[in-house]
């Protein structure tokens, strides 16, 4: 599925795009529909990927095993909303 390119241009640090800049822009662009509490990528991985988010929420957190402990914990970093950009 193309992306809305309509979220893009409503972003600031997109102003002053061409035509020939969005159509460049979407030739590289999917629409992706991640379901609630799915990893998109782990600590690791090999970072292919540029994410805008149009909705929902994003958590960046590690996990990790405290001292005398078996079972990892999760270190929540942060909560990425709406308009924001990882990857």
């Amino acid at each position: 599925m193309l992306a809305d390119l309509s979220l893009f241009q409503k972003d600031p640090n997109f102003r002053g795009f061409t035509p020939e800049d969005w159509d460049i822009l979407s030739s590289y662009l999917e629409q992706q529909a991640t379901p609630a509490k799915t990893a998109i990528f782990k600590e690791g991985d090999k970072g292919d990927g540029f994410y805008w988010i149009s909705k929902g929420k994003v958590r960046i957190s590690r996990n990790f095993i405290p001292e005398g402990k078996t079972k990892a914990q999760e270190n929540l970093i942060t909560v990425l909303s709406p308009g924001s950009i990882f990857g």
